[in-house]
């Protein structure tokens, strides 16, 4: 009797396993089932706007052969450094797809503000200006999108959604990424990520350790999305009073701990903070929204561990899991 009930306990085990891992299947199938449908309204929505605005606003697909293409990939590999995504087992990036901005709207808002403030004929204010990346922002990641379409905020526009009151723009993969990747594990889609992947590793140091499971890329980090923008940096000031930023903050987070000074920097077009121990990483804050300009959406996947990879695959197969219940049946079958 007592072998029959330990039998019993066994199979109960294993079979609230592989309940669990069902689950953790259904979330990541409910994941990339939510993401192709958003692709797709993106895409219909898209056709709908440049249909409703005559050709006013459109949106370019990419070729590998179109020069401006080849720049922005060139642009965001750049701008991309494994050593600050390594805890995430991330080793490079695979830029998938470029979308060209033709706003008339926008353009003609941008040109019209450089004529208020320099000499278009002198090409000296060329100097002043820089592309920049506009990462998703996990407390408005739709934002990125009604950029593209009706041009970023105004301040008072921004303060009165609740978010920061400027535009915030790096120049680094890294700093435009990191904290939309954090949010990403801090919810229930990650979680499952990360589950699924400590299972279907045979590796038993990985089960419950989250930063090993991560560090060694066994986890598929999402796809990501970055708004190349034009913008003009003529009277840019370093903020004296927050000098740094922190990359693993979102925005929001870095505007409601350490807001900018309106009346200091009274006058000025921007602010830069740079990151601390690498000042080259800078974050600007815009206070002027027609002074920057979307031109490009890059999008991209996140090249791991090719061995991290393999192993991770192996939960995508139902065939495995399959497997695995029929050698449990045989081994209980047996004793």
């Amino acid at each position: 009797m007592a072998q029959i009930e330990n039998k019993k306990a066994l199979l109960s085990g294993r079979m609230s396993d592989k309940n669990e891992d069902l689950k953790d299947l259904d979330c990541i199938y409910d994941t990339l089932k939510k993401k192709i449908y958003e692709m797709s309204e993106q895409n219909i929505h898209r056709l709908m706007t440049e249909l409703e605005t005559g050709g006013n606003i459109r949106f370019e697909e990419g070729r590998p052969q179109d020069r401006w293409f080849s720049s922005c990939v060139d642009l965001v590999r750049s701008r991309f450094s494994a050593e600050q995504m390594k805890h995430f087992g991330i080793i490079g990036i695979n830029v998938t797809r470029v979308t060209r901005i033709h706003n008339r709207f926008l353009r003609n808002r941008f040109e019209e503000k450089l004529e208020q403030l320099v000499d278009l004929s002198d090409n000296q204010y060329k100097r002043s200006l820089e592309y920049l990346f506009y990462g998703v922002n996990p407390s408005a990641p739709k934002e990125i999108h009604r950029a593209m379409e009706e041009g970023f905020r105004s301040v008072q526009e921004y303060t009165e959604a609740g978010l920061p009151g400027c535009i915030s723009l790096v120049n680094s993969v890294a700093s435009a990424e990191i904290a939309r990747i954090n949010a990403f594990f801090q919810n229930e889609d990650g979680f499952s990520h990360i589950r699924a992947a400590q299972k279907a590793s045979k590796n038993t140091e990985f089960r419950g350790n989250t930063d090993l499971t991560l560090e060694r890329g066994l986890v598929q980090i999402p796809s990501g999305q970055l708004l190349v923008c034009k913008i003009f940096l003529q009277k840019c000031t370093h903020d004296t009073n927050h000098p740094h930023f922190d990359p693993n903050m979102s925005p929001s987070s870095i505007w409601k701990t350490s807001p900018v000074d309106d009346k200091k920097n009274a006058g000025v077009q921007s602010v830069f903070r740079t990151k601390e121990g690498d000042p080259k990483q800078r974050m600007w804050f815009v206070l002027d929204h027609a002074l920057a300009l979307p031109e490009y959406l890059v999008e991209f996947d996140y090249i791991t561990d090719p061995k991290s990879v393999a192993e991770n695959r192996r939960l995508a197969e139902a065939s495995v899991i399959n497997e695995e219940c029929n050698t449990l049946f045989r081994g209980i079958k047996e004793t």
